[in-house]
């Protein structure tokens, strides 16, 4: 998926990480390979046979331990989106389930018996490396070893320490590569395959009409605070610099909320945020100026106007926004006012690739509104 490094400086050095990763699981099997050349016999297919089978198990564990799943409704992580925080994903959650719950039984059992988690990894080790020793080391054979119960010499056998070396290896690099993959991009990829599917399907796909009529709630508040009014895409001037200060006024009010409560929480930033809007259309000023001042509380402003009343010129200032957002709850609010223009049709040729980047940076953010909201906006561009 299209995402922009500039909004999301992170992703690089995740790849980076990720292309290590890969790098390093291929080298550990080219040396499994060399390890089983000098051995002799069949070892030169059986040791890395072995790895590939330990990077399994790893990348198993990654997925089940990141898989997607729905935030629960007390979720303090959610976004300040100005939604409940009720919303959830509508796809079928028998793999979350499934995965919960094996998530859960590893790690109880892992802890009770983490007293013996030594003894068992060296025995597994010795078992591995003893059936390896046996005969040619060819798979018929190490595979008869283990399923008989041989393959633990009294002695230590020739390769215990390069099989411990494998079994701590592979499966540790092979959980941290597929963590990552599945959190960068199978995730995002569920959440727009599922929205897709149910609209093809005849579905409803509003996520939760919770979610929905929150959203109609906060636009007829916003619409009854400023009497229909909306700010302006130019203006002949700057505004004043009595009306900038107060601006930035109600901007460090809106960026300085901090509420231990959700709701309260949500509450007050779309108050301050509908503070923010309404004083800009009072006086006037440009959706142009709003767009070009730092801090989320301005690019709020820009994404409500955007939304109440949309203009063809905003996809480009709400394209440049997101790059610069911080905070998940203007994210949301430029999601909306950019859902709102591709359903009215304003965006257009060269606008939509821009746009379309945009809402999927979204689709990697964690927060399951937000990634929603961007499957939904980009479901009429195709």
């Amino acid at each position: 998926m299209g995402t922009s490094s500039e909004s999301r400086p992170w992703r690089w050095p995740v790849l980076i990480v990720m292309w290590c990763l890969c790098g390093a699981l291929v080298m550990g099997l080219v040396f499994a390979g060399a390890h089983g050349l000098a051995a002799g016999g069949s070892r030169v297919w059986t040791f890395p046979l072995l790895g590939t089978a330990l990077i399994s198990v790893g990348c198993l564990l990654g997925l089940l331990f990141a898989v997607p799943r729905s935030p629960p409704s007390d979720d303090k992580n959610a976004a300040v989106t100005g939604t409940s925080d009720r919303a959830h994903s509508m796809h079928n959650d028998n793999l979350i389930e499934i995965a919960d719950w094996l998530t859960k039984i590893i790690v109880g059992l892992g802890l009770v018996h983490l007293h013996q988690a030594v003894g068992g990894l060296d025995e597994l080790c010795q078992r591995l490396a003893g059936a390896l020793s046996i005969g040619r080391g060819d798979l018929r054979s190490v595979v008869g070893a283990l399923a008989s119960g041989l393959g633990v010499p009294s002695g230590p056998p020739p390769h215990s320490a390069f099989v411990f070396a494998m079994v701590l290896f592979f499966p540790i690099t092979g959980f941290l590569l597929a963590y990552l993959v599945t959190r960068m991009f199978l995730q995002p990829a569920l959440v727009e395959a599922d929205v897709g599917a149910s609209r093809l399907a005849g579905k409803n796909v509003a996520i939760d009409t919770a979610q929905d009529m929150d959203i109609l709630v906060e636009r007829q508040k916003t619409d009854s605070q400023v009497a229909g009014r909306t700010a302006p895409v130019e203006a002949p001037s700057d505004p004043p610099s009595d009306v900038q200060d107060n601006l930035r006024g109600l901007v460090q009010v809106y960026e300085s909320v901090t509420d231990d409560d959700y709701d309260r929480r949500v509450a007050k930033k779309n108050a301050a945020a509908r503070d923010i809007y309404a004083a800009a259309v009072k006086h006037g000023v440009a959706r142009s100026w709003l767009a070009g001042q730092p801090g989320d509380g301005y690019i709020v402003a820009l994404a409500q106007a955007a939304e109440q009343s949309p203009d063809p010129t905003d996809a480009q200032r709400l394209v440049e926004a997101g790059k610069r957002a911080k905070w998940k709850h203007a994210k949301y609010r430029i999601a909306l006012g950019l859902r709102r223009m591709i359903e009215g049709g304003m965006v257009k040729g060269a606008a939509i690739a821009p746009v379309r980047e945009t809402l999927h940076g979204f689709l990697q953010e964690d927060d399951m509104p937000l990634r929603n909201l961007a499957v939904r906006a980009l479901l009429p561009l195709g």
